[in-house]
């Protein structure tokens, strides 16, 4: 009898273990998420979105359009800050992805994760009323992404971080 209860408590510890591991991945991999999406939009934030004067003290909206984020370092021939097309947070549209291995280096951009890839990023870009602009960022892994196979639920995923930030157009 004593057996069996050892052998109960040890069966009951071991999927307690197994859980605990499963949970401390996926908090991890959210935490990871969170910072990348973070960084990006840091990024995107940096880029010009402002004011600035003509000869006649007019004030002329002026913003990047330029700057490739999808690629390290940054580039010329990317969108910068022009407003992203639909689906860029749900789907591989380059420039508006890029991935990352487990530790955050860059690895790649395009359509398909390249070797050595854990997570996916994702970035989309509107134009809101007035002079505001929207920065929209999605992280989450590519094992998520392969589960999922184009077939996304609403709502966040374990182990995936969104973030959304706001900036206004600022005067000289």
């Amino acid at each position: 009898m004593a057996i069996g209860l050892v052998a109960t408590a040890a069966i009951g510890v071991a999927q307690l273990s197994g859980l605990a591991v499963a949970v401390t991945a996926a908090a991890r991999d959210t935490t990871a998420a969170s910072l990348l999406a973070s960084a990006k939009a840091e990024q995107l934030l940096a880029l010009q979105w402002a004011y600035t004067t003509d000869a006649s003290g007019a004030l002329i909206p002026v913003s990047d359009s330029t700057t490739d984020l999808s690629v390290v370092p940054a580039s010329a021939g990317g969108p910068g800050l022009s407003a992203s097309p639909p689906g860029t947070l749900f789907a591989n549209r380059p420039p508006y992805v890029d991935y990352l291995d487990a530790s955050g280096t860059w690895v790649g951009t395009g359509a398909a994760p390249p070797p050595g890839s854990r997570y996916v990023r994702r970035w989309a870009i509107v134009h809101g009323p007035g002079d505001l602009l929207v920065v929209q960022v999605m992280v989450t892994t590519v094992a998520v992404e392969r589960r999922i196979a184009g077939t996304r639920p609403s709502g966040r995923l374990p182990g995936e971080a969104w973030l959304i930030a706001s900036r206004a157009r600022m005067g000289p």
